[in-house]
């Protein structure tokens, strides 16, 4: 879904900052598929820069993370709740490594009652296994959003549009002397496309795009988002040829309502997926040519997700304190036609209905301030739990951020 939130946050803060952080995440976890334990760290900066009573204002960040996860099964692939069921499996598993790079820069211009902006938005990810089977994924994520709008006194009403092109290339490599595993190309939650399991290699790519109207306050009142979102990813098996197997295209649709002050806010939210993947049938190949014979839908998924969030901040005699919680159910209906038991349980934990909460507490405390510089530092502790109610599975992360800003 668009990141509406964190979009209009940017574009109507009321003063200019920056701020450079640096945090450390542990988590343990029952769900084999991302892993039953993680660990990493990560460096982000962002800043919003206004330039002196002409209403034009320059922000962005960037950011880089680092995470191991232990005793990962059956999934080999990056983003796997994103491309879920087009996955690419095998029976072995093992740690996996994973590093990101992050960066997003934009243009703001707010004249009269006029609001609009523009931003573009990179992510890069590569994701390996030192040892047998060892996967090599490289995903390239490019986003791109705009906005225009109108002022109307304490509120600002936007449409706001994102479109994306999405990569991923997932290859896996052998190099023990004792043999290969197979590996499983996935076109239902628990079934194969049999016809190329022999295939070590596979190529995603996609598109996204999205469209948004959202009412948000500058400082005080109702805030509400509508929002529409559509992706298509088609999954190519690449060892030898570009053999598009199948495709996955979901139609989304959100809603937010709340209302905000200085000091805190609360809000509701609601969603719903819809999901479809329509598999390749091919012929008998010639010259390691595949005749298309038709494309059949073989998954169908509808999914449905509620939410709540909070947050309230403390003024103290030195400093203050930032409390902020959520917490949502997820839970789906499937339609698939299943042509294998081998994967049963890897299905189970994708689709299994799960509900969270997470809730943070963040201290600002300043250290130096003049007319020309209010440098704060903060400390920020977070914790998040999941509990999946149909594997009866259960997962938690606490991650500790600090930093400063200015």
């Amino acid at each position: 879904m668009l990141k509406l939130l964190f979009i209009l946050t940017t574009l109507l803060t009321d003063t200019a900052a920056t701020e450079v952080s640096v945090q450390g995440t542990y988590g343990q976890s029952m769900m084999a598929v991302a892993g039953v334990r993680n660990g990493g760290f990560a460096v982000e900066a962002n800043a919003i820069y206004d330039f002196q009573d002409s209403g034009h204002r320059v922000f962005g960040e960037a950011g880089y993370t680092w995470n191991e996860s232990r005793d990962n099964h059956w999934v080999e692939n990056c983003d796997y709740e994103r491309l879920y069921p087009l996955l690419t499996c095998d029976t072995v598993g093992g740690d996996m490594h994973t590093e990101t790079y992050h960066f997003r820069g934009g243009y703001r211009m707010l004249r009269k009652n006029v609001l609009w902006h523009i931003a573009l938005e990179y992510s890069a990810r590569q994701a390996y296994r030192t040892k047998d089977p060892r996967p090599k994924n490289k995903v390239a994520d490019l986003q791109l959003d705009a906005s225009v709008g109108f002022t109307a006194k304490e509120h600002a009403f936007s449409w706001v549009a994102q479109v994306g092109r999405y990569k991923q290339n997932n290859d896996i490599k052998f190099y023990s002397e004792l043999g290969e595993a197979m590996v499983y190309h996935l076109i239902t939650t628990d079934g194969e496309y049999a016809r190329f399991n022999s295939f070590k290699s596979a190529y995603y790519h996609g598109y996204n795009a999205g469209l948004c109207f959202a009412v948000q306050p500058f400082e005080r009142g109702f805030l509400a988002e509508l929002a529409y979102n559509y992706t298509t990813v088609t999954k190519e098996l690449s060892s030898s040829t570009a053999i598009p197997i199948a495709t996955l295209r979901t139609h989304g649709v959100s809603a937010r309502f709340g209302y905000t002050t200085p000091v805190w806010r609360v809000s509701v939210s609601g969603g719903w997926l819809q999901r479809g993947v329509w598999q390749a049938v091919y012929g008998d190949a010639a010259s390691n040519n595949y005749e298309l014979l038709m494309r059949e839908q073989r998954y169908a998924e509808q999914y449905y997700s509620v939410g709540a969030a909070g947050s309230y901040t403390l003024a103290l005699p030195v400093g203050k304190m930032t409390f902020a919680a959520t917490a949502d159910w997820q839970a789906s209906a499937v339609r698939q036609q299943t042509s294998s038991q081998r994967f049963k349980e890897l299905g189970d934990e994708l689709l299994s209905p799960q509900m969270g909460i997470n809730a943070a507490v963040r201290y600002a405390f300043p250290i130096h301030k003049t007319p020309k510089l209010n440098l704060s530092w903060f400390f920020r502790p977070q914790f998040d739990y999941t509990r999946y109610t149909k594997t009866t599975h259960q997962s938690w992360q606490v991650v500790l951020s600090t930093g400063i800003c200015f």
